[in-house]
């Protein structure tokens, strides 16, 4: 289960929950904790 260990960053990639949290709240260092979601890695 190593890939649950391995972070990884969402940020640039069109992702609604990080891309787009200063838009959204105006500010760009916010945790956006309003979608619930697991960034995993892909295959």
């Amino acid at each position: 289960m190593d890939v649950f260990n391995t972070p990884v960053s969402r940020k640039g990639t069109y992702c609604t929950q990080w891309d787009f949290c200063e838009d959204r709240f105006g500010v760009k260092d916010v945790l956006p904790f309003s979608i619930s979601d697991m960034d995993l890695p892909i295959p």
